[in-house]
């Protein structure tokens, strides 16, 4: 006997009914409170990891950046001790070629008393005068072989420096390891600025000093700045003292 199976009709309306129950059901837990924050933790739980892999990668980036920066920093300072122990070999041959290899300056302990940041014009006030044999056109120096100045006035237990970087001032000076003679113009607080011919090959870290049997020295080359269509190139370099924290120079007696 062949059974025929029996058609059901779709039960569309309780179906779409209860569709929709459900769906209401899920919009109204999903827009619950805690549902919110429930989504929220799950996402930034996963999310997290990749949000702060920017940031550790910015944070290598600087620290590998501040690195360099500092190797710069140290290869720098060699390249300066290296070009004053070139000064120094090269002074003590030329002493030894006049026959004044024993010359030993006399310098003269001073306690500064007035600074620049006290006067004008950037000058120094020091207990030392003419009691101490101090005269004027005595140099000033800082740790035996910085220059800073030259003594303008002198009294009977003080006297009156004046900074070669003081404004106006202008001073012979020899410049990198083959000492090329150049002129230098103060530009006050410690700087200087002097322009020699393009072709010279003069760089950062370059020393300058001046001519003497001592070594004097009177800056580091920081900035060398060329321009198109001039023949000659500006040299900008600053005294390695920090005239502001001065607390004694030494004054060489003649």
């Amino acid at each position: 006997m062949i059974h025929l199976r029996q058609y059901k009709k779709p039960r569309t309306r309780k179906s779409l009914i209860a569709l929709m129950g459900v769906i209401l059901i899920l919009v109204l837990f999903i827009a619950s409170e805690s549902t919110s924050s429930f989504f929220s933790r799950l996402l930034t739980s996963f999310a997290g990891p990749f949000w702060e892999a920017p940031a550790l990668l910015f944070q290598g980036t600087e620290e590998s950046m501040r690195a360099q920066e500092l190797e710069q920093e140290i290869t720098t300072l060699r390249m300066r001790s290296l070009s004053r122990d070139l000064l120094v070999e090269e002074n003590r041959q030329l002493k030894a070629l006049l026959g004044r290899e024993d010359t030993i300056p006399t310098t003269l302990l001073s306690v500064v008393l007035v600074k620049p940041t006290q006067t004008p014009y950037d000058t120094l006030i020091i207990d030392t005068g003419s009691d101490d044999k101090v005269k004027e056109g005595d140099r000033v120096l800082f740790g035996s072989d910085v220059v800073i100045g030259k003594v303008e006035k002198v009294y009977r237990s003080t006297s009156l420096v004046r900074l070669f970087s003081s404004p106006g001032e202008e001073i012979g000076v020899l410049v990198g390891e083959r000492g090329l003679s150049a002129t230098a113009y103060g530009r006050g607080g410690g700087n200087f600025i002097m322009e020699i011919p393009r072709g010279i090959e003069i760089k950062e870290g370059d020393v300058v000093f001046l001519p003497s049997l001592v070594i004097q020295i009177l800056g580091v080359v920081s900035v060398v700045e060329k321009h198109p269509g001039s023949s000659f190139q500006k040299i900008l370099f600053r005294s390695p003292v920090m005239m502001q924290h001065l607390r004694w120079v030494e004054v060489l007696i003649n």
